[in-house]
């Protein structure tokens, strides 16, 4: 399964990372931008969050990985926490 013990997928542990390279790569491999992990947490809320929690330094590339998400797709879930 894509979900893994914490309840976060791979996407979401690319999106972890800030690189926009793992994030692409996965996504280029097959990897759902809207496959929800634990919470019903989508891939885009997850980067979104991260943004606000990273330096300043990091935050151009949670933009970019923000923003090629939202291009292959990616979209919020009604059930998931705002």
């Amino acid at each position: 399964p894509e979900e893994s013990a914490l309840g976060r997928t791979a996407l979401m542990a690319a999106i972890e990372s800030n690189s926009l390279e793992k994030v692409q790569i996965l996504v280029e491999a097959g990897a759902d931008v809207n496959t929800r992990g634990i919470n019903h947490s989508s891939a885009l809320r997850y980067a979104e969050k991260r943004r606000d929690r990273v330096s300043a330094n990091k935050k151009t590339e949670m933009e970019k990985i923000i923003q090629y998400l939202k291009s292959k797709g990616a979209t919020h879930s009604d059930k998931e926490p705002q």
